[in-house]
């Protein structure tokens, strides 16, 4: 830091009658310093107290910033900070400063913000990098906006212990990356699917996404697309040249990877895909940008989840006029239906 850094940051949070929405009163604070959107609360203690985590945490939450960082100068520990359901945190403290008056954080501007977010319908991209044994080592997700198709927010985990394990793209995990987080799987899972609620996400897209999808069987219920079933087809992708050989379907028979499609849309023959999870979310969004559909033309490519076999349909005793038939049936190996049950032939 130097002495240009923004210090003694003022920063408040404003509380309000639930009721009539009036303002009932106000905190105040000053963060330390403010420097690339992360909040420092300098210390220069023997032992750092619960009440420290706190001070940094409310700092954070008064000016929506989502990281923070105590530092204890005495012996430059340095602890991160986060506030994953600020809605959650907020009702604690309320409850904890009104006594029990005021059971919940009420702020009008906060909610018709929501209600905002909620109306510009933002989607999420993923993607994950797996270890040796197949498992999920890393996490990147992008937030965009629908209409404009920008990336709003992003979210880095490296899954603990999974990435020791090591895998193909173990060197581009870039622990030093701004914003990472290591957690374990549950943990991260969890976060992230905070941030997917906080954003009002039901919608995400991953480049193969039954890939992703099937590595991450804790989010089965979002609606998953595959940016893929656009971005290799040539009557939906224009920058595919009219030489390159496609299926009949309209599917390049090869070179349809995020690296080779991001060359064609782009133009740039020297990017090269880093399989960095993040930044490959950040790529196959940028794909999607540059291929200029609307999030309506990707219902096409909405992963259905395969329909599994009746097995509740049970064999019952028949009587022997049915068995004569049933063998007639079976003959000629097809279906027959006798007293509205479902008997099976060869068919």
């Amino acid at each position: 830091m130097d002495r240009e850094e923004d210090a003694q940051v003022e920063c408040q949070i404003h509380f309000y009658d639930p009721v009539n929405g009036e303002r009932k009163f106000s905190v105040k604070g000053f963060a330390d310093v403010v420097k690339d959107g992360i909040v420092y609360e300098l210390k220069f203690v023997s032992e750092l107290i619960h009440e420290h985590y706190l001070q940094c945490a409310l700092y954070m939450v008064a000016m929506n910033l989502r990281k923070g960082i105590l530092w204890n100068t005495r012996d430059n520990t340095l602890y991160g900070i986060e506030v994953p359901d600020r809605k959650a945190f907020l009702d604690v403290v309320t409850k904890t400063i009104t006594k029990g008056l005021i059971e919940k954080y009420y702020n009008p501007d906060i909610l018709a913000e929501e209600k905002n977010m909620d109306s510009r319908d933002i989607f999420a991209v993923i993607d994950t990098e797996t270890n040796w044994n197949d498992e999920v080592m890393s996490i990147g997700i992008v937030f965009a906006d629908s209409w404009t198709m920008k990336k709003m927010d992003s979210m880095y985990y490296i899954i603990d212990p999974e990435y020791r394990i090591g895998g193909m793209y173990s060197d581009e995990l870039r622990f030093d990356k701004k914003g990472v987080h290591i957690a374990g799987r549950k943990q991260a899972l969890k976060e992230i699917k905070q941030w997917l609620d906080r954003y009002y996400v039901h919608k995400i897209f991953a480049y193969n996404a039954s890939f992703d999808k099937k590595h991450l069987p804790e989010y089965a219920a979002y609606e998953w697309y595959d940016i893929m079933r656009l971005a290799a087809y040539r009557q939906y992708n224009r920058a595919i040249p009219a030489s390159a050989e496609c299926c009949k379907t309209g599917k390049l028979k090869s070179g349809y990877g995020v690296e080779n499609i991001l060359k064609m849309l782009s133009r740039n023959r020297r990017y090269n895909e880093t399989h960095n999870a993040v930044l490959d979310a950040e790529d196959e969004l940028k794909i999607m940008q540059l291929l200029g559909h609307k999030i309506s033309e990707y219902d096409i490519a909405r992963i259905q989840d395969k329909k599994i076999p009746d097995k509740g349909l049970q064999k019952r005793k028949m009587n022997s006029s049915e068995e004569k038939v049933n063998r007639v049936k079976k003959k000629k190996g097809v279906f027959s239906k006798i007293s509205d049950k479902l008997l099976f032939g060869r068919g």
